[in-house]
């Protein structure tokens, strides 16, 4: 049997609204796109993510927002 994640490491979409800075409909927006990562797994409340995949394509799809501490590392 596969080991399952740390419970912290889970987020469902109010999680990730939070972890991105983002209104719950941009959040759907960005859930909804075909780069974003697929659920962990699918309950009947909706999607669970792992957050370590969330940030990750975060780092990679998202600008940084401005006055963020990202802007001062270029």
């Amino acid at each position: 049997m596969a080991e399952l994640p740390p419970p912290d490491e889970l987020v469902g979409a109010q999680e990730i609204g939070k972890l991105l800075g983002t209104a719950k409909g941009r959040t759907k927006q960005l859930m909804a796109s075909r780069t974003f990562p697929e659920p962990y797994v699918r309950l009947a409340g909706g999607g669970v993510w792992l957050k370590s995949e969330v940030m990750a394509w975060a780092a990679k799809h998202r600008r940084p927002r401005p006055g963020s501490d990202e802007d001062d590392q270029a």
